[in-house]
Order: C-alpha cells, then sequence, then structure tokens
C-alpha cells in the first residue's frame, strides 16, 4: 500500500539501528534523538486492535525505549486514541507528511545553487551542526542520515554558503 510504501522509506532514510515488524506495524528501535528512528508507525490506515498498545510497550520495554507512536488523523485510529489517553500517552509533536514524485522533484532541485551528492559533505552536515541546533541531536541526525542507502542528498547554496540541505 501506499503508506506501507512511505513508511518504510521513511525508516530507510533515518536509519535507525534497529528496526522491527509486528502484524501491521513498523517499529524504529533507537536511542537517539531523531523521533522517527525510535517510533512505531501503523502500515495501514484502517481499523485496528487496540490491544497492540500492549504488545508494542513489551516490544519497546525489551529495548529500553519508550514507546513512541506516529499515528494518523484518521477516524479508524480513535479506539487506540482513547486507550492512549486512558494510558497517560500525550501527543507531542505533530508531522505533515507530503509526497511528490521523484521526477518532480529532480526538476524542482534543478536550479542555479542546488547541488545533489550520493554522500552527505562537511558543508552539508554543518547544517545540523551549526548555530540554532542543538549539538547532540545534530550530530546523530548527521549520523543515521548518512548510512541511509540509495540516498540522494541535496543542498542549497547562495553565496557559496550552504544554507539548506535535504535528504
Amino acid at each position: 500500500s501506499r503508506v506501507e510504501s512511505i513508511e518504510r522509506a521513511t525508516l530507510a532514510a533515518v536509519c535507525p539501528s534497529c528496526v522491527a515488524e509486528l502484524p501491521g506495524w513498523l517499529l524504529g528501535l533507537d536511542s537517539g534523538t531523531v523521533g522517527r528512528a525510535h517510533s512505531a508507525a501503523p502500515l495501514q490506515h484502517t481499523a485496528l486492535d487496540v490491544e497492540v498498545l500492549t504488545t508494542l510497550e513489551a516490544r519497546y520495554a525489551g529495548h529500553q525505549l519508550p514507546v513512541v507512536l506516529r499515528l494518523p488523523r484518521v477516524d479508524s485510529f480513535e479506539p487506540l486514541r482513547r486507550r492512549l489517553v486512558q494510558g497517560h500517552y500525550a501527543p507531542s509533536q505533530p508531522t505533515q507528511v507530503q509526497i511528490s514524485r521523484t521526477q518532480q522533484m529532480a526538476q524542482a532541485l534543478s536550479g542555479d545553487g542546488v547541488e545533489l551528492t550520493t554522500a552527505p559533505d562537511d558543508a552539508w552536515s554543518a547544517v545540523f551542526l551549526g548555530e540554532g541546533f542543538d549539538p547532540v541531536d545534530g550530530a546523530h541526525r548527521v549520523k543515521l542520515l548518512s548510512r541511509a542507502k540509495d540516498a540522494v542528498f541535496a543542498s542549497v547554496r547562495v553565496n557559496n554558503a550552504v544554507v539548506a540541505v535535504g535528504v
């Protein structure tokens, strides 16, 4: 499914130290700072058994990690959301996922000042390690993103300085 494809691509990009699966779920198991690398995501946006929370809690406890979930805002997840509230879970970081075709992205990134490479360089990494970023979080992001297989690293340069990056 499209959802499953996006979730698998997400974990491939952020490259957690361990990935596990439960029926209908993909689990990133990483002790670092990148939320997507240490969270569980459903592989479909259809009704599910809320008892999966007990299994998720056990799996994360086995890795000495807290349970972090990435849940869609769809009606079929309301029973799980109610169960999470009962368990004193609280939402913390909303995320918006946007998709595009690879060819469209390549065209959009073909302008002056845009550089695409198969590995990050020091200037790319420096954006995460520079002013305004937490140094521990920035270093962890560079580490995880740098080991992603089949990734393309984008740098935007203005006056020969890298001002934005993506992967």
